[in-house]
């Protein structure tokens, strides 16, 4: 057998060593570039579609005003707030190019202060500007969106969508019971007599129950009544003994009822604004304004900028061994 063997290699050189390092060292710089350029790609990426989707850069030319009241009816909500939602409506209302306002809604109802905001605020600018008003109901139209929605000029309804619900209500419980039976005491120190008339761990009180009815629900229950009758006039059949009851009817009944004028899809009563005002855009004045630090202090870039981070100096590290 022969045996081969391995012949003694001379030690590179320093400048040798110092090129082969040079070229190691550009290869996995190039490559961290081409890594780095896919993430700035990507920012930018987001960036583009941020900016695309909201309405901070649309274009000005003539067009109907789009407000979409998607959720509950509350203080706090991008897309159900009485204060953040006028804000909308004035600038649309103002806005020359805006021929019309469509208000497209999808709400289970919610707060009557934000409800009243709303309402007030489509009122006044109605007379103001002379500006028409569109609502159109998705899914569901419910108290405190039907309250917003007698301040339209029309009123639009799917067949099939669920509208009604006018009342007031308030919530709590009685635990009263349950906190004797468990033996557990209840001490609660207010000053004035019926502070605590809402506490579920106190026996109801039917004085204060009494005062709620009358001076609370009472009043608000009327005021949602009024603001129906006064907006939609005669269209409202209000000798129908079931229509401030608190029930709910299908779109195609609410038309019959008064709540609604005609049945349309939003798709259609899009098209039709189109064609009645000679014009082809319908912008958004509802959705986020376009944010660069929204988009830089998001947890997932955060994610993504760290573990690449991480990744390249790992990569770098075992190149350079």
């Amino acid at each position: 057998m022969r045996i081969f063997k391995k012949k003694n290699q001379e030690p590179k050189s320093l400048r040798e060593n110092l090129k082969e390092f040079t070229q190691r060292y550009r290869s996995i710089h190039n490559l961290n570039r081409i890594k780095v350029g896919f993430i700035v790609f990507g920012v930018l990426f987001a960036v583009g579609q941020t900016i695309y989707r909201s309405h901070y850069f649309n274009m000005p030319v003539p067009h109907i005003a789009l407000i979409q009241l998607e959720g509950a009816v509350e203080r706090g909500s991008p897309t159900a707030d009485g204060t953040i939602l006028s804000e909308s409506i004035r600038k649309a209302m103002k806005d020359p190019l805006a021929h019309a306002i469509l208000i497209e809604a999808n709400s289970p109802g919610g707060s009557p202060v934000q409800a009243e905001i709303l309402h007030r605020t489509l009122m006044s600018m109605r007379e103001t500007t002379n500006k028409p008003v569109y609502f159109s109901i998705g899914e569901m139209c419910a108290s405190a969106c039907l309250y917003i929605s007698s301040s339209a000029d029309k009123v639009y309804a799917h067949r099939n969508s669920l509208i009604g619900s006018v009342g007031v209500r308030m919530d709590t419980w009685g635990f009263d019971k349950l906190i004797e039976q468990v033996q557990v005491q209840r001490r609660t120190y207010t000053a004035g007599r019926n502070k605590a008339l809402l506490d579920p761990f106190l026996p109801e009180n039917p004085e204060a129950t009494k005062h709620i009815e009358t001076h609370v629900l009472q009043p608000l229950f009327e005021e949602f009544k009024d603001a129906l009758i006064e907006g939609r006039g005669e269209k409202l059949m209000t000798d129908n003994p079931d229509i401030f009851t608190g029930y709910i009817w299908t779109g195609a009944e609410a038309v019959d009822i008064g709540f609604a004028d005609e049945v349309k899809t939003h798709f259609e009563i899009r098209e039709g604004l189109r064609d009645e005002y000679q014009v082809t855009d319908i912008q958004n004045y509802t959705k986020a304004k376009f944010s660069m630090m929204k988009i830089l202090s998001s947890d997932f870039w955060a994610e993504v900028l760290v573990k690449t981070a991480i990744k390249l100096r790992a990569d770098t590290e075992l190149e350079l061994k």
